[in-house]
């Protein structure tokens, strides 16, 4: 899967990251992030989030903040609901209307 900076994102299964220290701050299953920064590791794809700021500096990742694997993320997908239909609608009731007056 393919992620972006500034892309929103959520847990896909509830999950803890045991190697964390105990100051950290780790996501929260059902809530939703948006990437700040992107690490890559030889077989991980960290994601730093925006609402989430950990100390700098313990780690590999360009900020040096914990990252968290994406595997365990997916895009946030927003649906744009079409409500055409409904105008249509509208438009048949409101022509029904002025012919029956």
């Amino acid at each position: 899967m393919t992620f972006h900076i500034a892309q929103q994102v959520t847990m896909i299964r509830p999950h803890s990251f045991s190697l964390m220290l105990p100051d950290e701050v780790q996501p929260v299953f059902g809530e939703v992030y948006t990437i700040r920064d992107i690490s890559s590791h030889p077989r991980v794809i960290g994601l730093i989030f925006r609402e989430i700021r950990n100390p700098s500096g313990r780690y590999l990742s360009p900020s040096g903040e914990c990252s968290f694997n994406s595997e365990f993320f997916r895009p946030v997908i927003k649906n744009k609901t079409d409500i055409g239909f409904a105008h249509e609608i509208l438009r048949k009731a409101s022509r029904t209307k002025e012919s029956a007056a």
